[in-house]
């Protein structure tokens, strides 16, 4: 993700991990969260361990992943829903 901050500058956040599949379970699991600044500097990097996508079943049709997980916005679980579309460079 690429932000602006308030003095104009770009930094953008990433996350570093791993993850598995099997069959159409997806398991993400993120160990760092990195900032870096618009030249790539690190910024900070701090050691987490977050599981993205809990409970993820993914489909990918017609060039769209679909992930469905599970997500905690309050004290019940909620089905959740991703879709991301394939991205397809242009020379």
């Amino acid at each position: 993700m690429q932000i602006r901050d308030k003095s104009n500058q770009y930094w953008r956040s990433e996350v570093i991990g791993k993850y598995s599949i099997s069959g159409d379970r997806l398991m993400v699991n993120i160990s760092s969260s990195l900032e870096k600044s618009s030249t790539g500097k690190i910024i900070t990097n701090t050691p987490i361990n977050y599981v993205l996508f809990e409970n993820g079943k993914f489909n990918i049709d017609n060039r769209v992943l679909t992930i469905n997980y599970t997500t905690y916005p309050a004290d019940a679980p909620v089905p959740t829903v991703a879709k991301f579309n394939q991205l397809i460079p242009i020379d």
